[in-house]
């Protein structure tokens, strides 16, 4: 069982939770960056656990545009140029905002995200992409500007005609818990042939359990089971059969060891 997108350096005694998960058939996290002192905290576990933790290094759109924050990001950029990529699995978690700004969005957003957009490319890593509603559809156009090969949108919120361009693109999505409550996320995982998606959690950020959101909860990567239940019951195939395929889908997309494979 994978967790494609885990924020495992923001829970509390992430070690301990983390040995405790992968007792309980966890075999592998995708650990995106948010800034560089999340990078660092990340590394540090992924030296921990080996083969079992993969951290990805980006510096998340949904913060204050400041020149500051540009800096960091190409001093991210710099370290992932001078050797740092062989210590990573993709480039993410990065993108363009849409719950904080709205577009055109500001050019020192735009800036960043070219600039990792054109860092997967360098480096040949996979990138990690937060893009929703009105966003996504730009960020698929400057995908594609930019030769980025490979890349999952990771919880998609976009129109159905968006979902279906980035799948004819060739690109990923990633599905959260609430596909078992939410009927958007469902309809827009029909939009991907099975090959192109993969399960995340996106802990410890809360989920909805019920479709009016009035119920949340904080989801560990255990919960990615939900996930495969959810879509063995909407594709109508055993929930194993979904787990290995999308189990499947991380290896191949983040490049992760076969020892990295669940043993059901």
């Amino acid at each position: 069982m994978i967790d494609s997108h885990c924020h495992l350096d923001l829970y509390p005694a992430a070690e301990d939770q983390l040995s405790s998960w992968l007792k309980q058939g966890l075999t592998a996290l995708v650990t995106p960056s948010t800034d560089s002192a999340s990078l660092q905290r990340l590394l540090v576990l992924a030296r921990h656990f080996p083969g079992r933790v993969f951290p990805a290094a980006g510096v998340h759109p949904e913060q204050p545009v400041t020149p500051q924050l540009l800096e960091q990001a190409q001093q991210v950029a710099r370290w992932v140029r001078q050797g740092g990529s062989r210590q990573l699995c993709a480039i993410g978690e990065v993108g363009l905002p849409c719950y904080s700004q709205e577009p055109p969005y500001h050019p020192i957003s735009r800036e960043i995200f070219a600039l990792f957009a054109r860092l997967a490319v360098d480096c040949d890593l996979p990138l990690i992409v937060h893009a929703v509603h009105d966003a996504a559809a730009l960020a698929l156009e400057l995908l594609q500007q930019l030769g980025v090969r490979r890349a999952v949108f990771h919880w998609l919120k976009a129109p159905r005609e968006v979902a279906q361009a980035i799948a004819a693109a060739g690109y990923c999505a990633s599905l959260t818990p609430e596909i078992c409550c939410m009927q958007r996320d469902g309809q827009l995982s029909d939009c991907f042939p099975l090959t192109q998606l993969l399960a995340e959690t996106d802990g410890p950020y809360p989920q909805r359990l019920t479709a009016d959101g009035g119920i949340e909860d904080t989801p560990t990567p255990l919960w990615t089971m939900r996930v495969h239940r959810a879509l063995a019951a909407r594709r109508h195939l055993p929930e194993q059969v979904i787990a290995r395929q999308l189990d499947q889908n991380a290896r191949q997309l983040f490049g992760l060891p076969a020892s990295c494979a669940d043993k059901i």
